[in-house]
């Protein structure tokens, strides 16, 4: 006999049952204490299977997942099932005809009057197409990383070799003149190759990815030296630029001094770029014991509000006024994204006409004069690696440079520093010159040509344990910005992994760990 109650329940079925055959979801219910499978007509549908040969027994349902996903769908599934709790997971099927489906599945315990479980519930959801976007997705970024990255290798070549002359003029006989143009030139080509690194780092999708390199730094000389770069064009426009100090501001801080330079020269370049008669400012102050807050002011024409949002993103321009002025439209959105990097947030404040004021705060802690250990990294290279009869003078450094030029000026900056280098320029010849007599130290490029420099790290490791030979310290340059990259080389084997910009201040920090001359916890700048 029916009840209100029976003609509830029979209601509610019938929507749901409306609903789920509109978006097209597979329902399946399994009767634990018989063994009995209910599918919905959706079901079928989804796992190709006649509705006369009637649902699939959970043997046979379980050789058609995929073997890759069969125990992680498995595991998912009974962990909630012996916790009592809902499950959700994504697996690939192989259906009666042999293609491959993308299967969204969730389900829950259901139990019987007396609280014991006699019911297994659940929806299966067709995701392929979402889950083949998703997919050729990753493979065009992946695709695309690959290409900017082979770009920015070809980029930073000539400019590491130009950052290497700068480092062999400085000890020329040069007049003041002369020795500030230098300065100039070698700031400028430390921007350029921070810029290139950046838009590499952007180039992989999310910014957790992205490296942040912890090591204390002069906050004052380090911006005065980056505003100092940009007053000449801002004098070539007729504009006053200035950099300002707020009270209590720490003289030493801890963080990742290429990215706040690189924050501080876009947004000052950008102030400088639409701004035609006045002045720009840049303002820096403490906003607590490890914060810093830096503004860039200027009296340009401004920005509507409406576009307040938009300029941080990708290839926006949408200065009031700004037409024809230039550039990609990718620096404030790079900005947004270091400034994440760093912990902290950017913002904009304007109006039309009035000028525009950008603000970013950024984690850069106080550290004492002289303290390095609080905040950096430690040194790779082990103790082990840095025998005594290697402490003298004449160090034995075995260079393995693909390019000529780049393998010269290191060369040159070793023998400044009272080293013996050797010079090869492939993974074969480093592999025979270390055979035939191991160095105190290998500076060696990660991109070779013939071996990359991982392949001739781990052949290096292995003839060590072969003849229980004393760890040769080595050290990689990479031109990738990226984390994995240089996770890859330390798992490799080698003890240091280097930017590829290694000029002669690093080399004599990187000859000093291995002469066991600096302390083990100072990181060599990269």
């Amino acid at each position: 006999m029916s009840t209100p109650y029976h003609r509830v329940i029979h209601e509610n079925e019938q929507r749901f049952r409306i609903a789920t055959d509109a978006a097209g979801i597979g329902v399946w219910e399994l009767d634990m204490r018989n063994g009995e499978f209910y599918w919905n007509p959706r079901m079928y549908d989804l796992y190709g299977v006649a509705p006369v040969d009637g649902p699939l027994g959970y043997s046979e349902w379980e050789r058609r997942l995929l073997p890759e996903d069969r125990c992680r769908a498995l595991q998912r599934i009974w962990t909630g099932v012996e916790q009592g709790h809902p499950w959700e997971v994504t697996f690939r099927i192989r259906r009666g005809d042999g293609t491959i489906r993308d299967i969204r599945s969730v389900g829950q315990q259901l139990y019987d009057e007396r609280g014991e479980p006699s019911r297994l519930f659940g929806i299966n959801e067709d995701i392929t197409e979402r889950c083949q976007a998703d997919r050729a997705r990753v493979q065009s970024e992946l695709e695309h990383c690959r290409a900017l990255s082979a770009i920015g290798r070809e980029l930073r070549n000539p400019l590491s070799a130009l950052r290497r002359c700068h480092e062999r003029l400085d000890s020329a006989a040069l007049d003041a003149e002369q020795r500030h143009c230098l300065a100039l030139a070698r700031i400028a080509s430390d921007t350029l190759l921070a810029q290139i690194d950046a838009i590499l780092d952007q180039a992989w999708a999310d910014s957790s990815r992205a490296e942040v390199q912890a090591e204390p730094f002069d906050l004052r000389r380090c911006l005065s030296e980056q505003i100092a770069l940009l007053r000449e064009l801002a004098e070539r426009k007729g504009l006053i630029l200035s950099l300002e100090w707020g009270r209590d501001l720490p003289a030493r801080v801890c963080g990742d001094e290429t990215r706040l330079l690189q924050v501080v020269h876009n947004l000052t370049r950008n102030a400088i770029q639409y701004t035609d008669q006045g002045w720009v400012c840049v303002r820096v102050r403490r906003l607590d014991a490890t914060r810093i807050e830096v503004a860039v002011a200027d009296t340009g024409p401004g920005i509507r509000p409406e576009d307040q949002d938009l300029i941080f993103e990708a290839f926006r321009r949408e200065r009031s006024a700004g037409n024809g002025r230039g550039g990609s439209g990718f620096g404030l959105y790079i900005c947004r994204q270091v400034v994440w990097l760093l912990g902290g947030e950017i913002r904009v404040e304007s109006e039309p006409g009035a000028g525009a004021t950008f603000t970013f705060s950024a984690e850069y802690p106080e550290v004492a004069e002289g303290e390095g250990s609080g905040c950096c990294e430690t040194d790779t290279v082990p103790p082990e690696a840095r025998p005594a009869h290697r402490r003298s003078a004449g160090l034995d450094v075995l260079v393995v440079a693909n390019d000529p030029d780049q393998g010269r000026l290191l060369y040159e900056l070793l023998l400044r520093i009272h080293c013996a280098p050797r010079l090869v320029d492939n993974g074969a010849d480093a592999l025979a010159e270390w055979q035939r007599q191991a160095p105190s130290l290998m500076l060696l490029e990660l991109e070779l040509g013939d071996l990359d420099g991982r392949t001739v790290v781990q052949r290096v490791r292995e003839a060590e344990r072969g003849v229980d030979a004393p760890r040769t310290p080595i050290a990689v340059m990479t031109a990738y910005p990226l984390a994995e990259v240089q996770r890859d080389c330390l798992q490799a084997g080698a003890d240091q992994v280097l930017k590829q910009r290694v000029g002669l201040a690093a080399l004599q920090q990187l000859i000093g760990r291995v002469r066991g001359e600096t302390p083990q916890t100072l990181r060599c700048p990269v």
